[in-house]
């Protein structure tokens, strides 16, 4: 079985716009990418998470950029794909609850109302693998 631990996590990014000048509705909108590199040598894998808030028809409104990293280390010497994939959920799964009270603390800063993100629900079908080429 494999071992995987988070070892750090950090805030990378943070970025905050708010140009509202007249009381009335804001219409939030929300999204979320995450991705995950390996870096074998190391046994270690990097976990990015992008965070976006926007108003939904006003993007010049209100904006907040969170960039999250987390990085883990583990003890399988050669990762196939399928172990990756794994990584890959397990390690948004264990970021979550970072990625989910900096965004809520975040929002309550700005005088917003409370925002909560669901829970990353990935099936391993879903990972997409991909190369990126080899740094001289």
């Amino acid at each position: 079985m494999a071992v995987l631990n988070l070892k750090s996590c950090e805030i990378t990014e943070l970025e905050y716009k708010k140009n509202i000048r007249h009381s009335g509705q804001i219409a939030l909108e929300t999204s979320v990418a995450y991705n995950l590199r390996f870096a074998d040598r190391e046994k270690t894998c990097i976990g990015e998470c992008r965070i976006v808030v926007r108003d939904k028809d006003h993007e010049d409104k209100i904006l907040l950029r969170i960039n999250h990293v987390g990085k883990f280390i583990h003890d399988v010497g050669e990762l196939t794909p399928e172990l990756k994939r794994k990584f890959h959920i397990e390690t948004a799964k264990a970021l979550y609850p970072f990625w989910n009270t900096a965004l809520s603390n975040l929002i309550t800063v700005t005088g917003l109302p409370p925002m909560v993100l669901r829970p990353p629900e990935i099936d391993e079908e879903d990972v997409v693998l991909f190369q990126l080429p080899k740094k001289d």
